[in-house]
């Protein structure tokens, strides 16, 4: 059967399609049977309503967020008349069958399991959709009143005997009711207590836009490695990977300021890898010369697939370090925020080495987080860490089989050997030692010196 698509506002659920059969190849009569027999029994013979996204979402069952399409479908043992109900947050309750969804509503065994596809939209809560099937014809209005009592409600569930009128009135008769929750966003997802999230966002470039850039050979191929090394030992509850030409400045902002933000919460961990060049360029807002310990007058930045070097576009295409750091303050307050940076700035551009060309005048080290962080200089609130590949004036450098940079190696091989547990500090302390031994045994009269600043209150676990 061909639907009919429609969009009529009910509450907050937009139907987006009246009511059809599914074809032969979506379901069985197998299938029907089997959700039949999977039905609470309640009243005269079995019904089911069925509430499924349309899209497979990791969220829990029964939650929706505004914007996501869910499919419901229902299925009876017996011949009769559907009437599916909707009560919203606002705590109205709407027949939609006979009503937006469709005016057909018998019902019959024989016949494929209806469905109808709505939209979830604002207000959100705790919301339910009933189905009920009687023999009779009963007027929806009847339907309705009858579903807003609490005592009918209450006497079906609890196996009761109801009133005669209303036997008179439907005949036999069965009735299925299924709770949702819905939701703003995925922040508002309710959790169990003390649950903490983690969000990982891998970014690795190594082909950029603009051909003064110098390509690279293995920072793509870090964000991955590095990816799925964690997936197996972070349990990540969401993870975006933005490799060469998908890690434009805007693509990151969004992974960070919007992907990252809605799908956490205070407390949350989220856990951010960069594999590409970073560089230097004038100090915008003179934060730098007033900050002890940082009067070199420069900004540092890490390049985007799409960076321009252009002189008077810098600021505008590059992650300045005051830009990153006014995304996480602004949409990551209060979550734990790790940073790991295989990126550095160098005085040329040396075969195997990561950074990008400046003018000599301006040389100094690159130190993407030179300062505390305004978010944590209040004592409650100093949940960030960086794990750099290199210190502040070194190269950082690539392996020599070209398969992964120095750092993305040996922290991937961490990660995935052995079963001891491994936080931002131990892993620290590993890679301290690893890399400066690789980097002065494979190029001559170079070092290589990782670095952590460390601003969390408790542990975090890389491998728990």
């Amino acid at each position: 059967m061909k639907r009919r698509v429609v969009a009529t506002a009910v509450g907050s659920i937009l139907c987006l399609a009246a009511w059809a059969g599914l074809s032969a190849e979506q379901t069985t009569r197998t299938d029907r049977q089997s959700l039949l027999d999977k039905s609470p029994r309640v009243a005269d013979f079995v019904v089911h309503l069925g509430i499924h996204p349309l899209k497979h979402t990791d969220r829990p069952p029964k939650v929706f967020c505004v914007g996501d399409e869910m499919r419901v479908t229902l299925s009876s043992e017996r011949d009769g008349f559907a009437y599916v109900l909707y009560r919203g947050s606002d705590g109205k309750t709407t027949c939609l069958l006979p009503g937006p969804c469709g005016t057909r509503h018998a019902v019959s065994p024989d016949s494929e399991p209806r469905r109808c596809d709505l939209r979830i939209t604002s207000p959100v809560g705790n919301e339910w959709i009933q189905l009920v099937v009687t023999e009779k014809d009963v007027p929806e209005e009847r339907i309705v009143a009858l579903a807003e009592k609490k005592a009918f409600v209450s006497a079906v569930e609890r196996g009761e005997p109801l009133p005669p009128t209303w036997q008179e009135t439907a005949g036999a008769w069965a009735m299925h009711r299924v709770n949702v929750l819905t939701v703003d966003g995925p922040s508002d997802i309710p959790r169990p207590r003390g649950e903490r999230r983690c969000v990982g966002i891998f970014i690795g470039i190594s082909r950029y836009q603009d051909d003064r850039i110098p390509s690279l050979h293995v920072c793509h191929s870090d964000a991955m490695a590095i990816c799925e090394a964690l997936k197996g030992t972070c349990g990540f509850y969401r993870v975006i990977v933005l490799q060469n030409e998908e890690a434009t400045l805007e693509n990151i902002r969004k992974a960070i300021c919007e992907t990252a933000a809605q799908s956490t919460r205070e407390g949350d961990d989220v856990l951010i890898f960069w594999s590409g060049h970073g560089a230097q360029c004038s100090d915008g807002n003179g934060d730098e010369s007033r900050i002890p310990g940082s009067e070199d007058a420069l900004d540092e930045f890490l390049i985007p697939y799409d960076g321009c070097f252009d002189y008077d576009k810098i600021a505008g295409t590059m992650l300045l370090d005051d830009t990153f750091g006014e995304w996480i303050e602004r949409h990551l307050k209060n979550r734990r925020v790790v940073l790991i940076i295989d990126a550095c700035h160098s005085a040329g551009i040396l075969d195997g080495t990561k950074g990008a060309p400046r003018r000599p005048e301006k040389r100094a080290p690159f130190n993407f987080l030179d300062r505390k962080p305004n978010w944590a200089k209040d004592s409650s609130r100093r949940e960030i860490a960086m794990l750099a590949s290199a210190s502040s004036s070194e190269t950082a450098f690539e392996c020599k089989d070209r398969k992964n940079s120095v750092l993305a190696h040996f922290l991937g091989a961490m990660l995935t050997s052995g079963d001891a547990p491994i936080t931002v500090k131990s892993a620290f302390a590993s890679l301290r030692v690893d890399i400066p031994r690789y980097v002065e045994a494979n190029f001559p009269q170079e070092k290589q010196n990782p670095c952590l600043v460390y601003e969390l209150s408790a542990p975090l676990c890389l491998r728990p």
